[in-house]
């Protein structure tokens, strides 16, 4: 027997959804932030590459 989200079938965003959503926002954050830092770094000379 298959699995149905009730969310889905409702029509509104399931709690995967909004997971999947939060983690992309999040890891974009994360790499405009270490962006930011190696920014930093080249204009202060202290590089020290963040990954």
């Amino acid at each position: 027997m298959p699995v149905l989200d009730f969310a889905h079938r409702v029509g509104i965003p399931s709690g995967m959804d909004a997971k999947s959503a939060l983690l992309n926002i999040l890891t974009e954050r994360e790499n405009d932030h270490v962006e930011w830092l190696n920014s930093f770094a080249d204009r202060h000379g202290e590089r020290s590459e963040v990954d």
